[in-house]
């Protein structure tokens, strides 16, 4: 046996203990999907930005809050002459002109001014303008759900990716294993004169195809990893060991119950609604400034006094009013503005509402296509072996050249693979229908670790 052979034969035995093994050779417990999605929503930057845009939104809700409530304004001044300020006055009582002095302002001067300012009557501003940050917040959540079901779905393709890479790649470790045997089984019929050398030539020949087939699927499950490990937000050269886990339909809903879900739970959508609902409370807000706008004013003053350290108080309370009665239109062109957003928005939302029915069309027919791939290839899979066995007896009894025994290996190696590319197209389907009618990936899960026994 050759050592490519040799190390083949050890990579298989590598494969079957990973596949019945719960726990990887290098002590760390495999990762289901689930894991993988708890790992990846954990160290997402995609989450920390939706995070943060919350966190900006819940602030300017409670800002807004603050303008039902009365505000303090505390104002005051210093001053400091060079001297005292004196005034002279000359005065003649007939006895000659006489000046007088009088003091007017020591030079240490000050005043401090509080005025407390609560609204009455704003027209709906307040009141409008805090909905609009409530709405704001609203969004935000549904924005991080979202973003926690895109970044979920990354992972389960990535996490499916690997696990096809890894079965193709043990495909190919088999169909190099038998070419290798088939190679040995062509040199010696020849060496014996049974058959010419064309037959091991061609053996040999599809012996080195078979080689870099295993290149190029090892190389295929290296890259799948490294993707893997994007997804999770991890460094790209972590180790991968992950559990053999299938994402089973957890309802059982017709293509109308699932564009039923989507229009009512997708996060895209329940976002597009809530920044319609904050165009509405926009517009309200600008037509406020139609009406007078009412405050109450509480005022006091500490003046120091000019020529002593004494100090004047006092205090008024005041209703204050005002009212813009003329700018020109701009009022009413800024109102104009804000229905047109909303307009615009609600035009938006039925856009969004097409695009989101045609994506679960095309999920769900993925499902089902998926779903009876499975099932053919499985059957292919029993008729290439079978073809195989046929075609070794055949070979063996001179009646087959040995073309047909590569072929046949060649049709049985393409059938296992189009059976795990059904087969984990399944689960990604499964996964993108899930996105598309907003509900959690991963959650419901079952384990099989008897995936292509036919193989």
């Amino acid at each position: 046996m050759s050592r490519l052979g040799i190390i083949s034969c050890v990579s298989l035995l590598a494969a079957a203990l990973y596949l019945i093994s719960p726990v990887s050779v290098l002590g760390e417990e495999p990762l289901t999907l689930q894991k993988s999605i708890e790992e990846a929503l954990a160290n997402h930057s995609a989450i920390d930005q939706a995070e943060a845009s919350l966190q900006a939104a819940q602030s300017q809700l409670k800002s807004a809050t603050t303008g039902f409530l009365p505000t303090g304004t505390v104002s005051g001044h210093y001053t400091r002459l060079d001297h005292d300020r004196y005034q002279s006055t000359t005065l003649d009582f007939g006895t000659g002109p006489q000046t007088m002095t009088t003091p007017v302002m020591k030079k240490y001067q000050y005043s401090v001014g509080l005025q407390v300012v609560q609204p009455l009557f704003m027209g709906g501003a307040i009141y409008y303008s805090r909905k609009q940050a409530s709405g704001g917040v609203a969004v935000a959540e549904e924005q991080l759900e979202g973003t926690k079901q895109d970044v979920a779905l990354g992972v389960a393709q990535a996490y499916y990716s690997v696990l096809q890479a890894q079965q193709i790649l043990g495909v190919a470790e088999l169909t190099e294993t038998a070419m290798a045997a088939h190679r040995r089984t062509a040199d010696s019929f020849y060496k014996a004169g049974v058959v010419a050398k064309v037959d091991f030539l061609q053996a040999d020949v599809r012996y080195a195809e078979s080689q870099q087939g295993v290149i190029k699927a090892f190389n295929a499950v290296e890259t799948a990893k490294s993707a893997f490990n994007n997804a999770l937000g991890r460094e790209i050269s972590s180790p991968v060991e992950l559990v053999e886990t299938h994402l089973p339909l957890p309802f059982d809903m017709t293509l109308s119950a699932c564009m039923e879900a989507a229009l009512n739970e997708r996060p895209e959508l329940v976002a597009m609604r809530d920044s319609i609902d904050i165009s509405r409370s926009a517009e309200k807000a600008i037509r406020s400034t139609f009406f007078p706008q009412i405050s109450g004013v509480y005022e006091k003053n500490l003046t120091k006094k000019p020529l002593s350290w004494d100090r004047d108080e006092d205090w008024s309370v005041s209703l204050v009013a005002s009212w813009d009665i003329w700018q020109w239109g701009k009022q009413k062109f800024d109102f104009d503005q804000a229905k047109a957003s909303t307009n615009s928005a609600r035009y938006q939302l039925n856009l969004m509402e097409d695009g989101i029915l045609l994506e679960v069309t095309q999920a769900y027919l993925s499902v089902e296509e998926s779903q009876k791939l499975i099932d053919v290839t499985r059957r292919a899979i029993v008729q290439a072996e079978e073809n195989v066995r046929m075609s070794k007896e055949r070979y063996a009894q001179s009646i087959a050249t040995i073309t047909e025994v590569l072929d046949a290996e060649v049709l049985l190696a393409n059938a296992r693979m189009s059976y795990y590319s059904a087969l984990y197209d399944h689960d990604v389907a499964i996964a993108r229908l899930l996105r598309s009618i907003g509900r959690p990936i991963g959650e419901l899960v079952s384990v099989r670790y008897e995936v292509g026994k036919e193989g």
